[in-house]
């Protein structure tokens, strides 16, 4: 299930601020 993989990824992206 990548779809799932990618929610994860993008709430961590989300989460996280870009240096």
């Amino acid at each position: 299930q990548a779809l799932v993989w990618s929610l994860y990824i993008f709430t961590r992206i989300q989460s996280i601020p870009p240096m």
